[in-house]
């Protein structure tokens, strides 16, 4: 069963050995219409990769990970943006605004969380390029949820309340900066999580995303 043993082959080759088998070949499952159950996961999620992008630059003609040589660009200005959202209640929203959580000014120290986070990114995600951080920018805002069916009625639970932190990086470098500020708005939440977990523990953590990038030869991306 030499045909199976993708522990140490590429999932292009994979491919070639599953093509190769005789089309009665009851020992390839699914021949053709569902390939991705006979690969193993990785494989399956380079194939996804293919599909998405012509060239999935954080792999290499093996199918194995590397870290993306880009000696050759240019440097220009990069910028990103990113935002995510906590969800809490209204008493422990109150607190936060109120200044008076008992480890302190919880936003003040999400903000300097998430600046944190952006210097120390390529620690933490293991292919991202250490790159000059050179302004950064955090931004809190909150809002009711509109959805939530206890918003305007007079039953005894409070309301979920949404608190908003969008986080916006710039860079003159080779390679942009969507993980710093994607790592930042993360990492802001969590603060913002630990500071007053004491107080709620349900709050959840929500919508982490790229709102915009600019610069770097792929152009600009703004979410719709």
């Amino acid at each position: 069963m030499k045909r199976f043993f993708f522990a140490q082959t590429s999932h292009a080759k994979c491919l070639q050995l599953v093509d190769k088998a005789p089309a009665n070949d009851d020992s390839v499952p699914n021949r053709g219409r569902s390939l991705r159950k006979a690969l193993p996961v990785s494989a399956s999620y380079n194939l996804k990769a293919k599909q998405l992008s012509d060239s999935p630059t954080h792999f290499d003609a093996d199918g194995k990970a590397h870290m993306v040589d880009v000696s050759a660009k240019q440097v220009s200005v990069r910028e990103a943006t990113a935002r995510g959202e906590v969800l809490m209640s209204s008493p422990t929203a109150k607190l936060i605004q109120s200044g008076n959580a008992q480890k302190g000014d919880v936003l003040g120290v999400a903000r300097l969380a998430a600046i944190q986070a952006t210097k120390h990114t390529p620690l933490l995600i293991p292919l991202c390029h250490a790159i000059p951080v050179e302004a950064v920018s955090v931004n809190f805002s909150w809002a009711d949820r509109i959805d939530d069916p206890n918003v305007g009625d007079n039953q005894s639970e409070s309301p979920t309340v949404i608190l908003q932190c969008e986080v916006s990086v710039r860079t003159s470098a080779k390679t942009g900066v969507e993980m710093e500020a994607l790592t930042a708005v993360s990492v802001a939440c969590l603060t913002v999580y630990d500071m007053v977990k004491a107080i709620e523990r349900e709050m959840e953590i929500q919508n982490i995303h790229l709102l915009q990038k600019k610069g770097g030869k792929s152009g600009d991306f703004h979410r719709t």
